[in-house]
């Protein structure tokens, strides 16, 4: 696995998440990461409530674990590790956890859906 910082870009903006706003402050952060060092798994540009910033930031929290338990299974299919079953079991026990997030701000109807 390489050692890259995760990182979520989140800015928020009412006027920017409505698109009447360009964002130049989150593509310019992710302009200026070098690449070799940090990897950018999620950009959004949200509205200003507290609610929707919450349930984006508990999703990237988990974003490491994704990470890991894709590592694991692609270990696995390379044949470089054993405990197939319980591999699975962990990854789908993280995808099962991160989609009851995900819904969760698809259910408030924000904007929180995409990815």
């Amino acid at each position: 696995m390489d050692n890259k910082y995760t990182v979520g870009i989140i800015t928020a903006s009412d006027k920017g998440s409505k698109g009447e706003r360009e964002d130049i402050s989150g593509r310019r952060i992710r302009e200026i990461l070098p690449a070799e060092n940090y990897e950018v798994v999620s950009y959004k540009v949200l509205p200003d409530e507290q609610e929707e910033l919450e349930q984006e930031l508990e999703t990237l929290s988990h974003a490491e674990e994704i990470k890991g338990s894709l590592y694991k299974i692609t270990q696995l299919l390379d044949g470089e590790e054993q405990g197939a079953v319980q591999l699975i079991k962990e990854a789908l026990s993280t995808a099962d956890s991160l989609d009851g997030i995900f819904h969760a701000g698809c259910d408030t109807g924000g904007n929180a859906c995409g990815l």
